[in-house]
Order: structure tokens, then C-alpha cells, then sequence
């Protein structure tokens, strides 16, 4: 990655504007090869997360779009009883979509886009309108509520333990 100044403020160059190459070897092996290069806006995978260096999270909200969905369609086909479906979304789901967000940084909308699409699914499912109040879903069962992490609140939770 390389930087450009302009009036104190940085931003990422592409590879055409630093033109540049990294050759390797490997153990014993004498030969070099060439590390491929990426753009910093470019979105690659590594242990299952989707990173961009420039920090954009388009592409890897995209994937977490379809995970959401995936899911959410699981839930609404099968045949879970109310018990099995709040503990699919808790052991299952979240667990899934909460590995990514220590490395990203999602905004409040693209939590709850993601949230939404399982709710729609999930909710009818523990006998709850899709219209209930989100205070009563995410809230704590010691206040009646039904206790369902919310994907912002474990983004935030994760990112400071981690610091």
C-alpha cells in the first residue's frame, strides 16, 4: 500500500500510480515468485472474512447480506418449534455472522438490514408480529424482553474486547 499527500489529507494510491513488484522465496527454495498485488480498494478473502486495505465494507456486507438470507430462508421452510428456532438464530447464526465484524466496520443501517431480513423470518416463528417493537426484541428478558442480540451492540462488544 502507498499514500498520497495533498493538503495533509491521505489517501490510498492505486497500482498503476505506484508500480511496484514483491518476489519471495520460499524455505529451501531458491526460486522467487512474485506476490500478486491488489488494488487497496479491492476486497480479497482470508480465514473466511472478506477485507478491503482501503477499509470499505461493500462487498463483504454483501456476503453477510446472503449468509442472512441463506438462513432466514432455512428458518422460514423448516419445521423448528418455537424453542429451537431462538436458540438456531443464538448458537447458529450469530455466532456465524459475529466471526466477521471484529475486522469490519459495519454502520448502524447495515446492522440493521441484516438483522431485519432474520426477524422477518425468525419472529414469526416465536409467535411475535414482525411489527413488534425493537426495544422488546433486543431488550433483556428482565424487562421483558425477548433478549435477541443485535449485530451492532456484538460489533461494538467484540471490537472492545479485542482492543
Amino acid at each position: 500500500m502507498a499514500w498520497q499527500w495533498k493538503h495533509g489529507v491521505a489517501s490510498l494510491v492505486t497500482t498503476n500510480q505506484c508500480p511496484g513488484e514483491l518476489q519471495m522465496t520460499s524455505g529451501h527454495n531458491e526460486n522467487k515468485e512474485t506476490v500478486p498485488r491488489i488494488e487497496p480498494t479491492a476486497t480479497y478473502r482470508t480465514l473466511g472474512v472478506c477485507l478491503s486495505p482501503s477499509g470499505q465494507t461493500d462487498e463483504s456486507f454483501s456476503i453477510l447480506r446472503e449468509q442472512a438470507i441463506s438462513f432466514a430462508t432455512s428458518i422460514i421452510g423448516s419445521h423448528l418449534t418455537q424453542f429451537k428456532s431462538y436458540w438456531s438464530d443464538i448458537i447458529y447464526f450469530i455466532p456465524k455472522i459475529c466471526y466477521h465484524l471484529p475486522l469490519l466496520t459495519l454502520n448502524l443501517k447495515q446492522c440493521e438490514i441484516l438483522m431485519s431480513i432474520v426477524l422477518q423470518a425468525l419472529l414469526p416463528k416465536l409467535h411475535f408480529n414482525k411489527n413488534t417493537a425493537r426495544e422488546i426484541i433486543h431488550g433483556p428478558e428482565d424487562y421483558g424482553g425477548i433478549g435477541l442480540p443485535h449485530l451492532y451492540t456484538y460489533q461494538g462488544l467484540q471490537n472492545w474486547h479485542s482492543s
